[in-house]
């Protein structure tokens, strides 16, 4: 993005949720990347770790930040099948 292309005064920001904060807008995300990741790799935390390029020590620390439990896993798994 180049300044020209940046909104200006706020304009052309209908894609953002004003009550969310760069933080939390960060931390959802992740979150739905991991939850994808781990549906693409058969809900194997060692693959999904593998494939988003960390270790599994901080795969298994974001699972526990992001509170992503293994019911969470197992709904999407059979909502998927």
């Amino acid at each position: 993005m180049s300044i020209e292309t940046m909104p200006r005064n706020g304009s052309d920001t209908t894609s953002m949720q004003e009550s969310k904060t760069l933080r939390e807008a960060v931390r959802d995300f992740e979150q739905s990347y991991i939850l994808e990741s781990l549906k693409l790799n058969g809900f194997d935390k060692r693959k999904s770790a593998r494939a988003l390029g960390i270790s599994l020590s901080s795969f298994y620390r974001k699972i526990v930040e992001h509170e992503i439990h293994q019911e969470e896993t197992s709904e999407a798994s059979a909502m998927n099948n």
